[in-house]
Parts: structure tokens; sequence; C-alpha cells
């Protein structure tokens, strides 16, 4: 059987795009893996402070309403309990260093003020692109967002950055399954048996955020209105 002219070149123009999507694949391939992926892990600082404890300053002198916390032969560290602000006294010449000057309280500019009164502040862009602060004061301290723990020679501070006091809107409008049944769901429960919370909370929860299908919200409608008849 004779091939035609026309079939021919059917079968070379696919063989050429076959080839040129072969090349272009591998063209990309080459590209792609040509990028030296540097890994900076061994730059991270990691510290192990120890096991946290519960607070428990030291029994002791204060400084402007601050408690001891860790003392060496040369310094002291006070912390104020209501604050996190830091002092660090030393013994040697009594001179004290403050992470937020003293008599802040005093400044009239309220972005000065609260700025000086955080210890960290985050800026980043929001999902339409619009740059955010968030201060440690203004977004955490203020709201008492934070726990103070013990460890060897100092302390340890965890912050919950975000004001909480906005109540429902601050939950996330999307969240995985797993993460919500390990850390919402569980704590959700306990507060149920220690009779914090009702079983109508964690079902409000489970309908926000894995909501019934369409299929089932229809035939229960269908269900429930021939129920009357």
């Amino acid at each position: 059987m004779k091939i035609s002219a026309q079939t021919k070149r059917i079968w070379r123009n696919r063989l050429i795009f076959v080839g040129i999507v072969a090349v272009s694949v591998a063209a990309y391939l080459v590209y792609i893996n040509s990028f030296t992926i540097y890994d900076f892990s061994h730059l991270t600082v990691r510290q192990n402070f120890g096991e946290e404890k519960i607070f428990q300053p030291i029994a002791g002198s204060l400084v402007d309403g601050k408690v001891c916390v860790a003392q060496t032969d040369d310094l002291a560290l006070y912390i104020c309990e209501e604050t996190t602000q830091i002092a660090i006294v030393d013994l040697r010449n009594n001179y004290t260093w403050y992470s937020t000057p003293p008599g802040i309280n005093s400044e009239p500019l309220p972005f000065q003020r609260n700025t000086m009164r955080s210890h960290v502040g985050f800026r980043f862009y929001d999902e339409v692109r619009q740059e955010k602060f968030r201060w440690l004061y203004n977004d955490s301290i203020e709201h008492g967002q934070f726990t103070i723990f013990s460890v060897e020679n100092g302390v340890r501070i965890k912050y919950l950055v975000g004001d909480l006091n906005i109540g429902v809107d601050a939950l996330p409008f999307y969240i995985e399954e797993e993460y919500f049944l390990e850390r919402v769901e569980g704590k959700i429960r306990e507060n149920i048996s220690a009779g914090i919370m009702a079983n109508k909370d964690l079902r409000f929860l489970h309908q926000m955020w894995f909501p019934v299908p369409e299929k089932t919200i229809k035939a229960k409608t269908k269900k429930c209105s021939g129920f009357g008849k």
C-alpha cells in the first residue's frame, strides 16, 4: 500500500511538533535544575533554654516595679509582669538598661509611645498588597495576650499577636480539617466537659468551616417540607 504525500506531510508535521515539545520540556528542566539551591538552615540560630516552668520570680528588691528573674555576680535581670518590659542592672556600678525608655507614658504622640513600648514590630502586605504593621504592645501586650515562663537563668515569653476582642471575626476564613480537629475541636471539647462552653458552640464552628453539602441541604429541605403534609 502506497502512502500518499499528504499523509506523509501530516505525520512529518506531527513528529516535528512532538520533537519541538520534547526539546522544550527538556530545555525547561535543564533551566530549572541549573539554579543553585542554597541551604541557609545552618545560619539560623537555635537556642535551647531548657524546660519551661511556671513563672517564679526571685525574691528580692524591685526595680521600678519590676521583679528579679535572674542574677549573677555582675548582672541582674528584672521584668514587669504587666507589660513584659525588662531592665538589666549592672551590679558593679548600679547602671540600669531599660528595654523601654523610662517615662514613656508621658510621650504625647500615640504612635511613638506604642512603638517604644513594643519589643518587636512586624511589617507585611495583606491580600490586596497594602502595607500593614503590627506592634507587640498594641496587638498583644495591651490585651494581656502573653504568658511568662521561667527558664534557667531567665524567662521566656510567648505572645499571641492580634486583637482577639473582635470575637468571631478573629477566626480564619480557611482552616485545614486536621488542624481544626487537633487544635480547635479538642480544646472546645475540653471546655464543654468543664462546663465552660456548650455543644452548640462546636456545632456553630463545624457549620462555619465545614458546611453541609448543598445536596444534603436540599434533601433535608424537601423532607421537612413534605413532613407537614
